[in-house]
């Protein structure tokens, strides 16, 4: 004759490891980690918000905005901007819209070496807000 008191107790704690399990699983999948200043290619400069990335989740958010150095220089099409840090890298190239001073549309590649790269017109400064999904 099964002991039903001792059967729902014994249930009761499964049930309690298996949440515990799920929320850890949960905060270690919403971690996020600290922001970091990005680091920019020779020749560009914060532009009024440091361009900074941080890792949240499976993806790494990049923020700020970028000018050339010397003031009055300008972006050129193909210039490498910046580069994500090992570990913060896409595994393949995504193509991200950004926004420039500029009415046509531009872009950088984010490439798997991390290379940030800007296509468009001439520009004196690129602003970064967006997700890479990491590889």
């Amino acid at each position: 004759m099964p002991n039903l008191p001792e059967d729902i107790i014994d249930r009761i704690k499964q049930i309690e490891r298996k949440l515990q399990r799920t929320a850890t699983a949960a905060a270690t999948s919403a971690a996020v980690a600290p922001w970091q200043n990005l680091p920019l290619a020779t020749g560009f400069t914060t532009q009024t918000t440091t361009p900074q990335y941080r890792i949240q989740g499976p993806a790494a958010v990049v923020r700020g905005d970028v000018t050339v150095t010397p003031a009055g220089g300008s972006l050129t099409e193909g210039a490498v901007v910046a580069h994500l840090p090992s570990g913060t890298r896409p595994a393949v190239q995504q193509v991200i819209t950004v926004a420039t001073p500029n009415t046509t549309a531009s872009r950088v590649d984010v490439n798997a070496d991390g290379s940030v790269v800007y296509h468009g017109p001439n520009a004196t400064w690129i602003a970064f807000d967006f997700v890479v999904a990491l590889g």
